[in-house]
């Protein structure tokens, strides 16, 4: 079996889906893009449990504050047992962000039981979904498929290093280092930034890397390249 398809393998034992979900509640994407300057996108929301809940959905950047250029609709709603509703999210102010590059926000939905025990000591637990929304201009040059197969891998200092020099946000799943794969959890590498990563001490001085990324279609696409130490 070649590298990249072991590669490929890992990241689907690894459980990466095409949906969000926890304790019964999904959405249906694991990211929605507002493509070619639209200002709006939906995603449908699940409830597959046997308890009923009450929803909060928001946006929020990625230090957790919540954004006021966006709306979600509903804010607020009813979840019952075996129902689905649409969440739509719009974004008001798009003049606010870059026209040269993609940006990001997260969709935060919150869930808590709709009835509560009579004993106060019974523990109720809040369920909370993230899911990654990318404002994507129009006109932007060049695609996400090649922005994932052409990071710029390079090791210095001991660390290896991905260049972005794309206009969009590439989320790196995971990578791998002479068939030694690595997960990475919501590791997002924003236009024009450089992701560093710790180099195993036992990596040799010529080794083979294998990275899996998440395309628009939430799906992992991957890049191979071999490096050696400086």
């Amino acid at each position: 079996m070649r590298l990249g398809t072991r590669l490929c393998v890992a990241l689907a034992l690894f459980g990466i889906a095409a949906s969000a979900q926890c304790g019964g509640l999904s959405v249906s994407n694991t990211r929605l893009i507002m493509q070619d300057g639209q200002t709006s996108a939906s995603t449908v929301f699940a409830n597959d449990s046997n308890t009923q809940f009450l929803t909060r959905a928001w946006i929020e950047n990625a230090a957790g504050i919540k954004n006021e250029d966006f709306i979600v609709t509903p804010p607020v709603a009813f979840s019952p047992p075996g129902k689905h509703m649409r969440l739509q999210v719009a974004l008001l102010h798009p003049e606010n962000y870059p026209s040269d590059k993609e940006s990001l926000f997260y969709l935060r939905t919150n869930s808590v039981p709709g009835s509560y025990a009579k004993d106060s000591n019974s523990l109720q637990i809040e369920y909370g979904l993230r899911v990654k929304v990318f404002y994507r201009p129009a006109n932007l040059e060049g695609n996400m498929v090649d922005a994932i197969k052409e990071l710029g891998w390079r090791v210095e200092g001991g660390r290896l290093l991905a260049e972005n020099k794309s206009n969009f946000n590439v989320t790196v799943a995971a990578y791998s280092i002479n068939g030694k794969t690595k997960q990475l959890d919501d590791c997002v590498i924003a236009p024009g930034h450089t992701l560093q990563l710790k180099l195993p001490s036992n990596t040799p001085d010529t080794f083979s890397l294998i990275w899996g990324c998440i395309d628009d279609y939430g799906t992992v696409v991957h890049g191979e390249t071999d490096l050696k130490k400086h």
